[in-house]
């Protein structure tokens, strides 16, 4: 099937990135799964990370621009 006759090349250069588009899609979507966070258990939570709060400073009051 010759696709130079029945396209333009215009029609065929964005049909072109459209197919690449998709392969990319998918080539990201296995890696995904083939990846660490596919290969992750639904049950297992993530790890939980605390952040330090500061402590209410007893001088604060007394540190007031004049």
């Amino acid at each position: 099937m010759d696709l130079s006759s029945t396209f333009t090349d215009d029609q065929l250069a964005v049909m072109g990135c459209f197919a690449a588009l998709a392969v990319c899609g998918l080539i990201a979507m296995i890696t995904f799964y083939v990846g660490p966070q596919g290969r992750r258990q639904q049950t297992e939570q993530p790890e939980k990370v605390r952040l330090p709060v500061a402590q209410d400073d007893v001088h604060r009051d007394s540190r007031k621009a004049a």
